[in-house]
């Protein structure tokens, strides 16, 4: 899943993640942490992150009118896709 990430340095210290849109992370950093930290962090996080922003996606999807597809959907439209793409 492909979003954009911003990375903010202050006196803190703790690193806290924020989901700010449907495909916008905000990671909040100490200074002290260095990038490669911050990096294992986040991908130690992949899966929760992901699972966020999906849910963010959703909620926007409503917010705007837009049906998003159930998992079953989704699965049954890539199994048409498979078929078709395998003819």
């Amino acid at each position: 899943m492909n979003y954009d990430l911003k990375i903010l340095r202050s006196n803190r210290k703790t690193l806290g993640i924020e989901i700010r849109s449907s495909n916008k992370v905000l990671v909040r950093a100490p200074y002290r942490l260095s990038q490669g930290e911050i990096n294992q962090i986040l991908t130690e996080q992949k899966s929760w992150i992901e699972k966020k922003l999906r849910e963010m996606e959703h909620r926007e999807a409503i917010r705007n009118g837009i049906k998003p597809f159930t998992e079953e959907e989704i699965y049954t439209l890539a199994q048409k896709a498979l078929e078709y793409i395998l003819q």
